[in-house]
C-alpha cells in the first residue's frame, strides 16, 4: 500500500495545528487510510522534506536565505502547496511548478480544492511512473527536418509537446528548442500515440509524462498544464479519455 505522507511546514505551530485539524476533518481525508498528516518547523522541513510526497509550505515570514532553496525544490518536484500573504510571490511559485497556493486565513472550500490537487497528484504520478517505463523502451524519435534533407534524432523524454499545422509540425523540447518538421506526425511512424503521447486536440499532441495538472478555466474550458508551465487546450471530446488514461476522475 502506498502511504501518502503529507507535511505541513510552518513557523507558526498554532497555525500548523489548526490546518492539520482542518485537513483531518475533511471527508476525503477521513476515508483514505493511506494518508498521514505531519507537522514540522521550517528548519525541520530543510532536513526532512524528501520524506514527504506533498507539502503544505507556509512561506509567510520565511527567512530570505530559504527562498532560493524552496524555489529550487519546486522546480524539480511539483508537490508543493504554498501558503502565502504576498500574492505576487505565490504566483511566482505557481509558475515555476507549485501545485496550488492558499491565502491565509484558509477557508474550507479552497482547502478542499488543494486536497483534490493532492489526490490528482498521486493518481497522475503513479500513471506517469508506468509511462516512464514505456519511455525507457522508446528512447529516441527520428524527426524529419523541414529545413534540410536530414532528420533529427531526439530523446523522447525531452519532447514536451507537438504543435501541428496543416503542413508543418513543431516539436517543443524541454530545453526550449523547437524542431520544425514537414507534415503532421503519423502515429505508426513517428509518435507512439496512446503509449507515451496523447492527442489533446487537432492542434496538439502531448508527452504524458510532462503533464503537471488538468485545470478547468472560468469559461468551462479545460487546459493541460505541463511541467514548464505551458498551458494547452483540451478538446471536450478528448477530456474524458485523458482523465481515464491518467487515472483522474
Amino acid at each position: 500500500m502506498l502511504h501518502k505522507k503529507i507535511l505541513i511546514a510552518s513557523h507558526d505551530k498554532a497555525f500548523a495545528d489548526s490546518l492539520k485539524q482542518m485537513l483531518g476533518e475533511l471527508e476525503v481525508i477521513k476515508k483514505d487510510t493511506t494518508i498521514t498528516l505531519h507537522i514540522a518547523s521550517i528548519s525541520e522541513f530543510e532536513e526532512t522534506h524528501a520524506q514527504y510526497r506533498v507539502i503544505y509550505l507556509d512561506i509567510r515570514s520565511m527567512p530570505s536565505r530559504l527562498m532560493a532553496f524552496v524555489e529550487s525544490l519546486i522546480k524539480v518536484q511539483h508537490r508543493y502547496i504554498i501558503i502565502y500573504e504576498s500574492e505576487k510571490y505565490a504566483m511566482k511559485t505557481l509558475k515555476i511548478g507549485a501545485s496550488y497556493y492558499l491565502k491565509a486565513p484558509i477557508d474550507q472550500e479552497h482547502l478542499l480544492l488543494s486536497v483534490n490537487k493532492v489526490f490528482n497528484y498521486y493518481q497522475l504520478s503513479r500513471q506517469q511512473d508506468m509511462v516512464h517505463e514505456k519511455v525507457l523502451n522508446t528512447k529516441y524519435l527520428t524527426i524529419p527536418n523541414s529545413a534540410s534533407d536530414q532528420s533529427s534524432v531526439v530523446q523522447v523524454d525531452k519532447i514536451l509537446y507537438v504543435e501541428m499545422g496543416n503542413d508543418l509540425s513543431i516539436y517543443h523540447l524541454n530545453t526550449g528548442e523547437q524542431i520544425i518538421s514537414s507534415g503532421r506526425p503519423k502515429a505508426r511512424h513517428s509518435i507512439d500515440i496512446g503509449r507515451v503521447f496523447f492527442q489533446l486536440s487537432r492542434k496538439h499532441i502531448v508527452n504524458i509524462t510532462k503533464i503537471r495538472a488538468i485545470e478547468n478555466t472560468k469559461k468551462e474550458k479545460h487546459q493541460c498544464i505541463l511541467l514548464d508551465g505551458t498551458r494547452l487546450p483540451i478538446s471536450s471530446r478528448k477530456l474524458t479519455e485523458l482523465k481515464k488514461l491518467l487515472g483522474i476522475f
